[in-house]
């Protein structure tokens, strides 16, 4: 199964027709008809700083901005900043469609490039 056919039955919805056009085994990463979205799927996670991927731990396990201040001891409008620059290096809109993108990661933050 090739890369491309791999990614394809992540993505619900894509019983897409094969493309005539396309090669049967192809041992090249991308071709002409990889989608932005499955170049995301496989794309690095982007460097953090400590206390980002500390937030973004607690994301993960469904904390809220509030209760994220509370364990961090630090206001919520600091964790609305943080999270604002977690989403941006995300490139994703909302915290759901940041926890959507980490599903389909590891639950494991040594992934990350912490930025000391």
């Amino acid at each position: 199964m090739s890369l491309r056919q791999w990614l394809q039955s992540l993505l619900p919805g894509s019983q897409r027709k094969p493309s005539h056009k396309e090669p049967g085994n192809s041992t090249r990463a991308f071709n002409a008809t990889t989608t932005r979205h499955e170049i995301n799927l496989i794309k690095p996670l982007p460097a953090l700083t400590p206390r980002e991927a500390e937030i973004v731990r607690l994301i993960r396990k469904g904390y809220s901005n509030k209760e994220i201040a509370q364990e961090l001891g630090i206001a919520v409008t600091t964790v609305k900043w943080n999270m604002t620059n977690i989403l941006a290096k995300f490139e994703v809109q909302s915290s759901k469609q940041l926890i959507a993108l980490l599903a389909t990661h590891a639950d494991d933050s040594r992934e990350w490039t912490i930025l000391e």
